[in-house]
């Protein structure tokens, strides 16, 4: 009986599921909500949340909130270890494959066991690449080289830019175990909508207000354009430690009136339509959701060449980059296409095709279905 036929049986195992609102929880959220669509039997494992039930259906995911961990120092770990570890025992019979996301994540560890003693197949996904990189913070970790190690038994080792596939060879990651796929985005919901406005009037950011994400570079940016671009507005969506310090930059530079702080939204797609310029200034990023979806909403984006952008955008055909922590690029690039209605529009269009034919959420779940498949067929001819 092949693969196919068989259906594999999924479990995705993650820290926090929603309603946790990140990167990774929405992703991952998208992700079986689409293998589920196209047949595939998936649930959820993750940690046990005070209030919410321990079993659930989330968007119609089934979702297991059994691990359970004594959020102490080092407790933690073991804790969720182990918890994971005595559930997927006790499940394994439902189950052919264990897809982790985070390749750091105790959890990881849990599913490999499973491989060596019940021959379970596992896929592990790398959520960062860089200088935050899934390696860096696993190395730093106690006994790190040795879990390394052993996480390299991994069936399939899952990247999401090129980025991350060197950093997996550099640390011994066999390279037919490597396999590139990118995050994805719903091109149902985030698509073109017409504005009235007929030229850029309003910058958009959307993220955490943290040290990482550069949000005050952007606001640097903003400041020089004042005097030749007075009409512009930078509307900040998003919610972080860093709020109050950049209100208080923002009310020290005079631009008040200029920037708006949005706070924490849903339905972002809302707020994007062809009068906007998005700007992700990220210092460190892994690959970004929102660039995905902005390119999927048909906006030109400006974006630092960190983790997995440079592998996204083609610089001045399907969006603008820059370097990180420079505002002076980040208003040129501004000014670039404020100043260019018909360019912006092109660059519009060029990212909204790219996402349609590599990133939209149906494509990416086919590339793991097959790759499903593939693990499957491994195991059983080996």
């Amino acid at each position: 009986m092949t693969a196919e036929m068989r259906r594999p049986k999924v479990l995705m195992i993650i820290a926090k599921f929603h309603p946790a609102i990140g990167g990774t929880e929405n992703q991952a959220l998208l992700l079986c909500e689409s293998l589920i669509k196209k047949g595939l039997d998936v649930e959820v494992l993750t940690r046990k949340v005070h209030g919410l039930p321990d079993h659930a259906y989330v968007r119609g995911v089934p979702v297991n909130r059994a691990i359970k961990v004594i959020d102490r120092g080092k407790l933690f770990g073991v804790t969720y270890f182990l918890s994971c570890l005595y559930f997927l025992f006790v499940h394994r019979r439902k189950f052919d494959i264990v897809h982790c996301h985070i390749l750091h994540g105790f959890h990881s560890m849990a599913a490999v066991l499973m491989q060596r003693f019940f021959g379970k197949q596992v896929v592990i996904k790398v959520a960062s690449s860089g200088v935050l990189s899934d390696f860096i913070m696993l190395r730093r970790s106690l006994f790190g080289s040795y879990l390394l190690g052993f996480l390299r038994g991994a069936d399939r080792l899952v990247a999401l830019c090129n980025q991350a596939i060197a950093e997996a060879r550099v640390q011994g990651f066999p390279e037919d175990r490597i396999v590139l796929i990118p995050n994805g985005v719903d091109s149902s919901r985030f698509r073109p909508v017409l504005s009235r406005e007929h030229s850029r009037k309003r910058l958009v950011y959307a993220g955490s207000l943290t040290a990482t994400k550069g949000v005050d570079v952007l606001i640097d940016a903003f400041g020089g354009l004042r005097q030749d671009h007075g009409l512009l507005r930078l509307d900040i969506f998003g919610d972080g430690p860093l709020r109050k310090s950049l209100q208080a930059k923002v009310a020290q530079l005079g631009l008040s009136e200029e920037i708006r702080f949005q706070g924490a939204v849903t339905g972002i797609e809302r707020h994007l339509d062809s009068s906007c310029i998005f700007v992700q200034p990220s210092l460190v990023e892994g690959m970004s959701n929102v660039i995905l979806e902005a390119m999927s909403a048909g906006l030109p984006v400006i974006a630092t060449r960190v983790g997995a952008t440079p592998d996204i955008i083609n610089d001045g055909v399907s969006g603008l980059l820059v370097d990180s922590g420079k505002p002076d690029q980040i208003r040129d690039a501004i000014v670039r296409l404020v100043s260019d209605e018909a360019f912006a529009q092109r660059i519009g269009r060029a990212a909204r095709s790219i996402i349609e034919s590599h990133y939209a959420i149906e494509i990416v779940a086919d590339r793991y279905r097959v790759l499903y498949n593939e693990v499957m067929d491994a195991r059983h001819g080996s």
